[in-house]
Formats: C-alpha cells, structure tokens, sequence
C-alpha cells in the first residue's frame, strides 16, 4: 500500500470513528436521564408502582451495561459506511464476534465480564480488528460469482467474514487468557511503590483512554488492582482517594468538563458548540459527562485533547498541595460522586470555607485554561468566521451569503478535519498573494491566440507561485462565491490596465454554481464586468441543479 492509500485510509478510519461517537450522543442523554431520575427519586423519596428508585436504578445500570454493545454496533456501522462494506454482513460479524467472546468469557470467572462495563476496550478494538481482517482476507479468498446480482451483494463476504470471525475469537479469547493472568501481578507492583504515583498515573492514563472513545477511568481499574482507591490519600484526614478525586479534580465528569462547558458558553463562537455546551451543562452539574465527550466531540479531538489533560492534573497537583498543608475535616464520606460541585464539599466537609473555596478556585482556574483552546476550536467550526477572513484577506468589503457546506451541516465529525484544512489554507492565502495568470487559447487550425483564460494562482511568501490545490476545500466549505468576486475584480483591473495599452483580449473566467446560485454575488459580478468581452465557464467539479442557479445563468447570458 503507498503512503499515500496509507494517509488516505488513515483520514477516512478518523473520521469514521469520530462519526461513530458522535452518533452515541442521543444513547449517552438517556443514560444520563436515568442517573438524573434515578438521584431524583432517591432524594424525594416519591414511590408509584414501578416508578420507584430500585426500578430505575436497575434501568440505568441495564443502560450503562448496552453501552460497549451499543458503541461497537455504531462503530461497526460507520466504518462499514466508509470502507463499502455491506452494513449489515459487518455489522453482524463484529456482533458476533463480540457475544462469542462474551460467552466464552462467562465461563472463566477470573475473567471479568465485558457487559459489566470491564474490558470496555473490546468494544472498539473488535470492530477495527474485524475491519483489517476482513479486508485483508477479501483481498486473497472470495465467493466466486455463481448467484445472481441482488444475492452476490449478500454472500461476497461469506467465506472472508467466516475466516474473519474464526480467527478473530480464537486470537482475541488467547490473548485474554494471557492478559488476565499477568496484568493485575504487573499493576499491583505499582502500588507497593508509590499510591499516590499511581493515581497520578491513573489520573493520566484514563483521560488519554478516553480520548479514543473508551471510558478510561474503568478501563484502567479493570487492569489494575483499584483497592487502593479506598485508602486515605492524607495522613491527616479522612479523605479517600476516591472522594478526592470526586471533590478536587473531576467535577463536571473527566477532564473537569464543567470548566470545558462552561468556557464555551463564555468564550465559544460556535452554534454547535455552544448548543452542545447548552445541553450538556445541566448533567454536567452531576458529574455526568458523555454527552459532551461524544457530541462536542472530545473523542479524537487535538485541539481540545492538551486541556483536557491539563485541567484536571492541575486540579489534582493544586488540590494535593493545599490539603497536605491545610486541614479539612470531613464529616460525611457517603456523598454519591453525581452530588454537584459546591454541594458535596458542603456535605462531606459540613460548609468548610476553604473546600469551597478550594472547588471555586480550580473551576475558574479551568476555565482559563480552556478559553484559548475553546476560542480556538470554537472558530475553527464556524463557516461564518472563516468566511469573514477570507474576505477581509482578499480585501472585500462586502460578507457574501454562502451556503454552508454539507459535510459541515450533516457530520460534525468531518467538520473537524475540513475545517482544521480551511483554516490552514485561510491563513495562507492572507499570508501569500493570490494573482491571475491569463492563458492562451489556441485555434487548433489557425494556431493563433483568440483569447485568454483567467487562472487563479498564489504566490507564496517565499517566491514560489503554485496552482489553486486549496479551492476543493473552499468550495466544500461554500466560500467559492468569495474567490470568484475577487477574481473578477482582479480580472476588472486587469481589463482596464489593457485597454489604456490598447489592448482588447476575449477572456474567459470560472464560476462555480455556488457562485451562480448566489444572487447578490452573481449580479455584482455581472455588474463589475459589464461590457467587457468575457466569457464565463461552469467548473466541472459540480453540477448545476439549483433551480435559483440556472435561473441566473440565463440572467447572466441576457445581461
């Protein structure tokens, strides 16, 4: 495979997987549906039939349980989705494949079960597994074509998705029998060293796993021996590590996520995000966080992954500094980890001013944290920002109505990717020159020059001038009106420093349909080259169907 399949393969497997979580967000709000109603009937007590609080808890722990079935069911989807697999066969395999191992699982009981939240990284890894497998075998063993057209689209992958299911469980079920009997001796090692280290370490490691879309606080208990979380983190008070963890450094849920909400509602520029923001702030009050891991998303997200990090190590560090030197008593250490934040250092410390304190502090210091990044991330998601500095780079005075690009409306996910691409080539084009290069047209019999075409080129700062490889993305983003207004306004100077040298060419320039289904743009064009002798092209990159478009192009052809 050459580098470049490889880079190919590589963007399209991203932007799957980031589909793939985002998709979770509707599933993640009723989970945290359930927690909210499950601390509400505890805290009212109100009991009605089957609406009572043992109902509901066992609801929502049936919940959080489908919830690795759930991701590996989407996950199985959107890379069947982007690699033309058929949705189904794959989506069926990964299934399969996942039960098996499950089933396998529940006869070992030093194995822990995968539907109890444990080895949540099946889930993810069996799908991406499945994936290079199945591909691979396809390449070298398929169905010969013996049925006709609607059954071969079903049986192709037979053979390929049979061979993929066999050694997928045997490998999977023979390096978990390894796993589960050397990791925990590995782990536990580490806590005759140092606690305190290794719930630094823990802090660390489960916010990179959450990254790629895998609960990791869980997942890093699971391979470890977590007792420890029950001990005292201070010699000095009766404070364990987990309810330190709980009151100093995740509130709002990991990555200190409240602190991330709350600097997208004052420093975001965003609709998405900050409807995201605006959803996700009242479960975030409970420490419950999916929905903005998933929808904002967090998951395979570079911009915000520093902070993420960041915020709540900081927390943890400042936290562990104050409380070694300052004595917090602790009344009450039953408060549940969804209580919100100033309340449970209320209740677990009985209103000890500097816990409160101490809580305000971090949450502010978080969200200064997160503002740069959040302003960063924020501008790059929104169309109108980049629109307003292309124009102001090109020098027009006027913010043209551009239609905001499909995959930026429809896939949160790829306007990740598309728009951390625009704003490379933004930066740029106002960091370079962009000019006209006029070719020459040639009669083929006469094999003389009858006119010229206007080229867009750029000329970089250092000299070189190269050809307009960044419009494909401009275009998807709907910012082609903008280049095509600066083109026929070089092209005006253009034609009038000609005609004061007496020279009076035919030229033709490109338009895209976006352009051509703009009205304002359109008719300032037609404005700007009236009389002269140019001719307009449709580029081949789109096809005209806008009814508004071909409307004024016959405007266009009259005028």
């Amino acid at each position: 495979m050459s580098r470049t399949t490889m880079k190919g393969s590589a963007k399209i497997f991203g932007i799957a997987m980031r589909e793939s979580f985002i998709a979770m967000v509707p599933y993640t709000f009723l989970t945290s549906i359930s927690l909210l109603i499950v601390q509400a009937l505890s805290y009212s007590g109100f009991e009605l039939g089957m609406l009572n609080t043992a109902s509901f808890r066992y609801v929502s722990s049936v919940l959080h349980q489908f919830f690795p079935l759930a991701i590996l069911l989407s996950i199985s989807y959107h890379l069947s989705k982007r690699f033309n697999i058929n949705h189904i066969v794959f989506i069926l395999l990964s299934f399969a494949i996942f039960i098996t191992i499950e089933a396998l699982l529940q006869t070992d009981q030093t194995i822990l079960l995968v539907f109890n939240g444990q080895l949540s990284f099946l889930n993810v890894l069996i799908p991406i597994t499945s994936l290079i497998l199945l591909v691979t075998v396809s390449r070298n063993v398929g169905l010969y074509s013996v049925f006709d057209q609607h059954v071969d689209n079903s049986f192709k992958f037979f053979i390929p998705a049979t061979l993929t299911y066999f050694i997928s469980v045997l490998v999977y079920v023979f390096v978990l029998s390894l796993f589960s009997s050397e990791v925990p001796s590995i782990f536990s090692n580490w806590i005759t060293i140092s606690e305190p280290v290794l719930f630094f370490i823990r802090n660390l490691i489960s916010h990179l796993i959450w990254f790629i879309g895998i609960h990791g606080s869980m997942t890093f208990d699971t391979l470890t021996n977590d007792a420890y979380l029950s001990n005292l983190a201070f010699s000095n008070m009766d404070l364990s590590y987990k309810a330190f963890y709980d009151l100093f450094v995740i509130y709002g849920g990991s990555g200190a996520s409240l602190s991330l909400i709350l600097a997208i509602l004052i420093g975001g520029e965003g609709k998405n995000s900050r409807g995201i923001a605006k959803l996700a702030l009242p479960f975030s009050l409970f420490n419950i966080n999916e929905i903005v891991i998933y929808g904002l998303p967090i998951v395979f997200n570079r911009t915000l992954l520093l902070p993420f990090l960041m915020v709540p190590m900081i927390n943890m560090v400042i936290a562990y500094g104050v409380l070694n030197i300052f004595v917090i008593t602790i009344v009450d250490t039953s408060i549940p980890w969804t209580t919100p934040i100033f309340i449970n250092a209320y209740l677990m410390t009985g209103g000890n001013a500097l816990a409160i304190s101490l809580q305000l502090f971090l949450l502010l210091l978080g969200i200064i944290i997160y503002l740069p990044f959040v302003k960063r991330y924020t501008q790059a998601q929104s169309i109108d920002y980049q629109r307003t500095r292309l124009t102001k780079g090109l020098e027009l005075t006027s913010l043209l109505q551009g239609k905001e690009g499909i995959a930026l409306i429809e896939a949160k996910n790829e306007v990740i990717e598309t728009n951390h691409e625009i704003e490379k080539v933004i930066s740029l084009i106002n960091s370079g020159t962009l000019m006209l290069y006029f070719q020459p047209k040639i009669d083929s019999q006469t094999h003389q020059c009858v006119g010229f075409e206007a080229l867009l080129r750029l000329k970089k700062n250092d000299g070189l001038v190269v050809s307009p490889y960044f419009l494909v993305s401009l275009e998807t983003a709907g910012l082609a009106a903008i280049i095509d207004l600066w083109v026929a306004r070089e092209l005006k100077d253009h034609l009038i420093t000609f005609a004061n040298m007496g020279f009076y060419p035919s030229i033709s320039m490109n338009l895209h349909p976006d352009t051509i289904a703009n009205d304002a743009t359109i008719r300032e064009i037609s404005h700007l080259l009236e009389n002269e002798n140019v001719q307009f092209e449709i580029i081949e990159r789109a096809v005209l169907e806008d009814t508004k478009a071909k409307d004024n192009l016959i405007w266009l052809q009259r005028s």
